[in-house]
């Protein structure tokens, strides 16, 4: 016999160097999904660029083409930066940027409609070489920026 599930969508939005962590983010849903999930008639979907966005061509910025592929429909948005700031995008200094400004913008509308939750990493690199001065004065800034929304990282 069917049964009712609610369905959550987790959206996580990072630059290319937390791939690891956000494995690890999908290890633990997917156990949260099978230990209680399944109890209580509830699953927890991850949603992704990597996963959730398909190849394609865009007129304007490959951005575009990722936004429209995840659109607004998600109940959670976990923000992650570490050591990069991310890929420059039409509308804003990177991808995760972008995405954060659309989700805060939609929150703001509809305080209802989602919880945000951003998360910097702050353990060192394997290497001094892995650290760009320019890429964590992005961050730093973009902190700065957040923090000025009432946002708690």
């Amino acid at each position: 016999m069917p049964e009712k599930v609610t369905k959550y969508k987790i959206f996580i939005a990072s630059p290319s160097d937390l791939n690891e962590d956000k494995r690890s983010i999908n290890e633990v849903i997917q156990e949260l999904n099978m230990s209680y999930g399944s109890q209580n008639n509830w699953f927890l979907e991850v949603v992704k660029w990597e996963t959730n966005s398909a190849p394609g061509i865009s007129k304007g910025h490959i951005q575009d083409l990722i936004s429209t592929d995840i659109g607004n429909d998600y109940d959670l948005f976990i923000g992650l930066m570490w050591m990069k700031f991310g890929t420059p995008t039409a509308a804003a200094g990177s991808g995760t940027e972008e995405e954060f400004y659309h989700a805060l913008k939609r929150f703001q509308n509809e305080p209802d409609s989602l919880q945000i939750l951003f998360y910097f990493k702050d353990t060192l690199p394997n290497s001094l070489e892995d650290i760009n001065p320019f890429e964590l004065k992005k961050i730093n800034e973009f902190k700065e920026k957040i923090a000025d929304e009432n946002v708690l990282f």
